[in-house]
């Protein structure tokens, strides 16, 4: 019953479940294959997110994708949301199955002020692991090339570690796109050995 106030955004009847203990259901209702908070989220509903949460829903339930509230969050942009789950105590570097944090996922989706948000709360980047993808690769999977550019300019392109991470990043986790072809996108050569390592070539800003 939660999760379908929540889906609906009917606020007073959450208000009323709530009041009648219906708040952590023993498992998620089959029908939406979902959690009360997810439901909310998903259905742009930050007041019905805040409420669940100020009463105490249990906030680290993940689903089978091991995707958490904050992970759904970050992709919507429900910034109070955000803010509010991470106060809680939610990880902002919890990896779903695909290895993406919360940060990933906002970046994927173009979130800009969502991905300063989770950095400046201590969102790990992602950047000089070649075995897995980066804060700047998702940006650029997801057709975000002005976040990308920015968020090379904020971490210094001349670092040896962003470098591979675009060189070596496996084609499976790029949707079937090099890590070359990523670099290429930014204007960056990855077989000269005399491409720039200047970031402001590439039209980021500090």
């Amino acid at each position: 019953m939660l999760v379908t106030a929540a889906h609906e955004g009917n606020l007073p009847a959450i208000k009323e479940l709530i009041k009648r203990g219906h708040l952590k259901p023993k498992s998620p209702n089959l029908f939406f294959k979902t959690h009360p908070l997810f439901a909310a989220i998903r259905a742009d509903e930050p007041e019905i997110a805040l409420e669940l949460l100020s009463a105490g829903i249990d906030f680290t339930w993940m689903d089978h994708g091991l995707v958490t509230a904050l992970h759904v969050a970050s992709e919507v942009e429900l910034d109070d949301v955000i803010i509010k789950l991470l106060e809680l105590g939610a990880n902002p570097n919890a990896r779903d199955d695909d290895i993406r944090s919360p940060l990933l996922w906002a970046a994927w989706a173009g979130r800009d002020e969502i991905v300063d948000l989770l950095i400046e709360r201590g969102a790990h980047s992602g950047l000089g692991n070649t075995r897995s993808p980066s804060v700047i690769t998702e940006a650029i999977r997801g057709g975000n090339l002005d976040l990308a550019r920015r968020l090379i300019t904020r971490y210094d392109l001349s670092s040896t570690a962003i470098v591979k991470s675009l060189q070596y990043m496996p084609i499976a986790w790029n949707g079937g796109i090099s890590g070359r072809t990523f670099a290429l996108n930014l204007g960056i050569d990855l077989d000269n050995d005399n491409y720039l390592f200047d970031a402001h070539a590439f039209g980021g800003e500090k």
